[in-house]
């Protein structure tokens, strides 16, 4: 049985049981899911990686790819909210007194800056993207802990079973995972540090 947060049902979006038979080569699962989006993903998936799809390993594998995948977008849109305050507050790394700029009042300097019309709402801002960062480095350290578990259990898999092709094909996946977590985390740690940063500027 899986359930990648235990039972933090904030952190929850899936549980997954599993029995593998060797002598029929057979797996079966029973999945609960809150995203009924990832219903029709997971399916394509297993479709489109039919040859290994019996694979105990692959269905946990194919629903951690699936959690990696979205938090990437949600990490864009963070920037994007981010650079907009900065905007607002006149802190971006790129601010610079430029004829165009200031004729399309593009900045504000000084004083100028608390008469901007979200300058109020920008500490709350701040603070519920400080928030989510720390919810997806949260997120990050239990996929990547997950991830961990399934790469141990793959190892154990093909000593016991000697299935040297469906293993090394689990085992890239598992590589390219392990990528795109460390790289989210990264970014999600960079972008709250950034966020805090503005806070404290803006206070």
């Amino acid at each position: 049985m899986i359930k990648p947060e235990q039972w933090d049902a904030d952190l929850t979006d899936f549980s997954l049981v599993m029995a593998f038979s060797p002598l029929t080569g057979r797996t079966c699962a029973l999945l609960h899911i809150l995203l009924k989006s990832d219903l029709e993903q997971t399916l394509n998936r297993l479709k489109a990686l039919k040859d290994i799809a019996w694979h105990p390993l692959l269905l946990p594998l194919i629903l951690l790819e699936h959690r990696t995948e979205r938090m990437a977008s949600t990490l864009s849109k963070i920037r994007t909210e981010i650079y907009s305050v900065e905007k607002t507050a006149g802190t971006h790394k790129n601010y610079q007194r430029r004829r165009h700029h200031d004729e399309a009042g593009y900045y504000a300097i000084g004083e100028k800056v608390w008469e901007r019309e979200d300058f109020e709402s920008t500490p709350n801002i701040l603070t519920a993207i400080a928030s989510d960062c720390a919810f997806l480095a949260a997120n990050c350290e239990i996929n990547k802990n997950m991830l961990s578990w399934i790469d141990e259990s793959n190892s154990q898999w093909s000593k016991e079973f000697g299935d040297i092709i469906s293993c090394s094909v689990v085992g890239g996946k598992i590589s390219t995972m392990r990528t795109w977590l460390q790289n989210n985390h990264t970014r999600s740690s960079y972008l709250g540090q950034r966020a805090q940063v503005q806070i404290q500027a803006v206070s």
